[in-house]
C-alpha cells in the first residue's frame, strides 16, 4: 500500500490557482444572484452542493499524484542494461526503454512529460488547467472532475435561463 505522501502531490501551478479561484468566484456570484432573486431553498441548496462538488473535484484531481514513476515504485524493475535485456526476454509483451532524464527504466505506457519533467505511469496527457499530468494515479479523479464540470455548467445555464425568463415576465 502506498504512503499518503505518495498519493498527494502538493505542487501547485499558477494557472491552477487562477482557474480554481475563477471557479470559486463564478460559483459565489451565481449563488449570491440566486439568493437575491429569492430562489427556493431547494434550488439554493442544490446549487451550493453542485458548486462545492465541482470545486472539490477540481482540487482533488490537482492534488492527487498522477502516478509519477520513481525509484520507490520501480524497485521491482531491473536497474542495469544486462538485467534489462534478461527482463525483456522474460516479458516480451512489455516494451521497455530507458529515460535518460529520469534515469529510470520505463515500462510500456510510461511516458516522460517535458512540462513536469517526470515519467508518468500510463500518462494520458499534461493538463494545463491542473498544471500536472493526468495518468494512472489521477485519471479517475479527472473523469469525475469532467463530469462535475458538465453538471455544473448545464445546471447553471438552466437556472440562469429560468431566472432571466422570470425577470422578463415581471
Amino acid at each position: 500500500m502506498a504512503d499518503r505522501k505518495q498519493l498527494l502531490d502538493l505542487t501547485v501551478r499558477p494557472l491552477f490557482i487562477f482557474a480554481y479561484f475563477a471557479f470559486l468566484v463564478i460559483s459565489v456570484v451565481l449563488l449570491i444572484w440566486q439568493y437575491k432573486r429569492e430562489t427556493s431553498n431547494i434550488i439554493l441548496m442544490t446549487s451550493l452542493f453542485i458548486d462545492l462538488n465541482h470545486s472539490l473535484s477540481y482540487l482533488w484531481v490537482a492534488l492527487v499524484n498522477p502516478g509519477v514513476a520513481n525509484k520507490q515504485n520501480a524497485e521491482t524493475l531491473p536497474t542495469t542494461i544486462d538485467e534489462t535485456n534478461r527482463y525483456q526476454n522474460e516479458k516480451r509483451r512489455n516494451q521497455q526503454w530507458y529515460c535518460k532524464t529520469c534515469k529510470l527504466i520505463q515500462l510500456s505506457h510510461t511516458h516522460h512529460c517535458y512540462d513536469c519533467d517526470v515519467c508518468v505511469l500510463e500518462m494520458d496527457h499534461h493538463c494545463p488547467w491542473t498544471g500536472k499530468c493526468i495518468g494512472k494515479g489521477n485519471i479517475k479523479q479527472f473523469y469525475y472532475f469532467l463530469a462535475s464540470t458538465l453538471i455544473f455548467m448545464v445546471y447553471n445555464i438552466i437556472i440562469s435561463i429560468t431566472q432571466i425568463d422570470d425577470v422578463r415576465r415581471k
